[in-house]
């Protein structure tokens, strides 16, 4: 574009030039022509913007995070002149499109369609816009230049995805197994009972239910009930769109996974978090499970409280003796002293920071009891939460 321009410049120069010396007709008509060729181009120019149509069609805009849906874009020449040199941007910060060339450069006849095809791929959970970002539109001779954002935006609404790690272990093997406290004078945890069977030992027979009813009963022990893991969300994320989603999107997933996991291990857990208050999201079935993911859906950006401020507000006494977990996209300073009082508890403590950093200011606290374990965002998730 800058050569287009440097060539018009010269050539008013040199038409004017010839015309001072050599006058006549052809020489001022070549200068005027000189003059009024910038001034066409950017009436044919303003003429354009505000008669080209361009749309853009997808599918559905509820999708999963890194699920792939049909995507179509129309450039469309409704006008008796031509269209030269149109350029067509898109949005690329949190998806891509497949197969599209961005750098070509589009040329539509009177009453002509273009029409592409591809798949948009997202990148990251949330709400933002996608597809087509500007058009960029240049006259004949390419001296001006006039781009404008798409005048019909589209935004899509991302899900997080569902991870499933295979194991999890978050704290040292040698403080595993915190278990619930059993009455130590019974010799068996509460059962179901059925019909006596020959072979069966007796000493699982129900003999208080043989007294009742007559018949000899054998106990089904049931599984020892496992101990409640206790999950700290820090909500405290940035307001610039790029550092939300992203960091939204590490939070969003671990949270999900890391509960998926109790939930078919079978292991009960509650979620904490303070967004407009101090609220409690027991993870003791599907549906508490889904309740949860609901709310990570939301089509609202989520913002609450730090995990610093969140544990400073909490009662500590409503745990003692558990494993408590704290997830957070940005650790603070104040971290350690807030969970001081939980570590005094007998509570065990796991700081999972989605973050890259240095976080060797922590290694004087870390012990049996309370660990650090930063996770790369730029690796996968599942295979960082399989690694500890």
């Amino acid at each position: 574009m800058w050569r287009n321009r440097i060539f018009l410049l010269l050539f008013i120069i040199l038409t004017a030039v010839f015309a001072s010396f050599f006058g006549g007709p052809l020489p001022y008509a070549l200068f005027y022509l000189s003059l009024l060729l910038p001034l066409i181009s950017y009436l044919y120019l303003l003429y354009i913007y505000n008669r080209f149509r361009v749309y853009q069609l997808i599918d559905k805009k509820t999708l999963t995070k890194h699920e792939t849906v049909p995507f179509r874009f129309i450039l469309a020449n409704e006008d008796l002149l031509t269209y030269a040199h149109i350029h067509v941007t898109f949005l690329d910060d949190f998806s891509s499109l497949e197969h599209v060339d961005t750098s070509k450069s589009h040329t539509l006849l009177p009453g002509e369609r273009a029409e592409y095809s591809t798949t948009l791929f997202c990148r990251y959970c949330g709400s933002y816009r996608v597809g087509i970002d500007q058009v960029i539109l240049e006259d004949y001779f390419r001296i001006f230049r006039l781009s404008y954002h798409c005048p019909t935006p589209m935004e899509v609404h991302v899900l997080p995805r569902i991870l499933q790690p295979e194991r999890l272990s978050l704290f040292p093997s040698s403080s595993e197994g915190l278990r619930l406290t059993q009455n130590v004078n019974s010799q068996f945890p509460d059962a179901e009972t059925r019909k006596y069977l020959p072979g069966d030992s007796p000493r699982l027979i129900h003999w208080k239910a043989l007294a009742r009813q007559g018949t000899l009963l054998t106990r089904k022990p049931l599984p020892e009930p496992k101990p409640e893991q206790h999950i700290f969300l820090d909500l405290s994320l940035p307001k610039e769109e790029s550092d939300y989603l992203k960091r939204f999107d590490l939070l969003a997933e671990a949270i999900l996974a890391i509960t998926n996991f109790y939930l078919k291990a079978k292991t009960p857990c509650t979620v904490w978090l303070d967004c407009n208050g101090l609220q409690r999201l027991p993870i003791h079935s599907q549906s508490d499970f889904e309740e949860l993911y609901t709310f990570l859906c939301s089509p609202q950006r989520i913002y609450g409280a730090s995990a610093t401020e969140l544990l400073n507000g909490f009662r500590h006494s409503d745990i003692i003796s558990s494993k408590c977990i704290i997830l957070t996209t940005q650790p603070e300073e104040e971290l350690v002293p807030a969970c001081t009082p939980l570590l005094d508890s007998g509570n065990q403590l796991a700081v999972l920071c989605l973050c890259k950093g240095d976080f060797s200011s922590y290694h004087p606290f870390v012990n049996e009891r309370f660990v650090i374990l930063p996770v790369d965002p730029d690796k996968d998730l599942v295979s960082s939460l399989e690694r500890f």
